[in-house]
């Protein structure tokens, strides 16, 4: 029973779902329908490898790839190892990186507009201000601060985990908005398994500006038809809209589970007025909190040029 031979470990919040659309399409690429099964992340999930599996049933000998793009795999020192394990050696990477300053804001807008289900209980609920302080100018001082506030936030219900304690080892870690935009630390977990020339690293900027150039990148990396060029590339998805959190809101999000059980389905009326009335595109970020980050990113941008032989400066302004 096939397995993936491919994994796309994040980052998170950089194009990787745009990247799953795209290659989907390619007729030589299998991916299931759920994009991230978190498999590896979670170590109790590692005695049930036959469901696993059964993401894969309908891969064809025509899938020269098959693949899992979970993100929260990067996160997790354990899962090269366990990846070694269950799916080989010789398994290939798709890495893609955006500016961590703008995948750090985009991660946090991600939770603060989530949801628990069934419920009126955010994940994430702490202004921006609050998260991206600007008073730091050491990384490794700032990391200190931004767990301490998760830890005090948990305990306040400022910030949520729900159900991520069933989904990770570690259901804290999408919290961790500038830790997880210090790409070296998570990379090197996976050098230190893998050789790099399994590796393919892309940047988001990249995908955006040169879709069809990076695409036959790709393929020429995983071996697949570069004439293919699927009618999808140079789309964008999983835009973000915020919610605009209060009575407003809580009232109308109430109320439309009852007329739409009323008038069997037939909303669509309401449901735009809700998006419009109810929700807003992603604001700007303060210059100041782009600024403060720039500073603590410096560094870590030529650490990660190094691993990865980009020029990440010229890619990523930090201001």
């Amino acid at each position: 029973m096939p397995l993936p031979n491919l994994i796309i470990p994040g980052t998170q919040k950089s194009a990787t779902t745009t990247l799953f659309y795209i290659l989907k399409e390619h007729p030589d690429v299998f991916f299931p329908n759920e994009k991230e099964p978190h498999f590896f992340s979670n170590i109790s999930n590692l005695n049930n490898l036959s469901e696993y599996k059964t993401l894969f049933l309908k891969a064809t000998d025509s899938h020269k790839i098959r693949a899992d793009g979970s993100t929260s795999y990067f996160y997790n020192p354990d899962v090269p190892k366990r990846l070694i394990k269950y799916l080989g050696s010789e398994i290939k990477f798709i890495f893609i990186f955006r500016n961590p300053i703008h995948r750090a804001i985009s991660a946090y807008w991600q939770l603060y507009k989530r949801k628990i289900p069934g419920t009126l209980t955010w994940f994430e609920n702490r202004r921006i201000d609050e998260v991206f302080r600007t008073d730091f100018t050491s990384l490794a001082s700032y990391l200190h601060y931004e767990e301490d506030f998760l830890k005090n936030s948990l305990e306040t219900e400022k910030a949520n985990v729900f159900d991520f304690d069933n989904k990770y080892d570690d259901p804290k870690w999408p919290f961790r908005y500038v830790k997880n935009s210090v790409y070296s630390e998570f990379l090197r977990y996976y050098l230190n398994e893998f050789d790099v020339s399994q590796m393919l690293f892309l940047t988001t900027e990249e995908l955006e500006s040169h879709p069809e150039k990076t695409l036959v990148k790709i393929a020429s990396f995983l071996n697949i038809n570069e004439q293919v060029i699927p009618d999808n590339v140079g789309e964008k998805y999983g835009k973000t809209i915020i919610p605009l959190k209060g009575p407003i809101y809580n009232y109308v999000h109430y109320i439309i589970p009852y007329i739409n059980k009323i008038s069997g389905g037939r909303i669509n009326v309401i449901q735009k007025m809700y998006k419009k009335h109810c929700f807003i595109n992603k604001p700007s970020t303060p210059i100041s909190v782009v600024s403060a980050l720039g500073v603590l990113f410096t560094k870590e941008i030529e650490i990660c040029s190094e691993l990865t032989g980009l020029d990440l400066k010229k890619q990523w302004t930090t201001n």
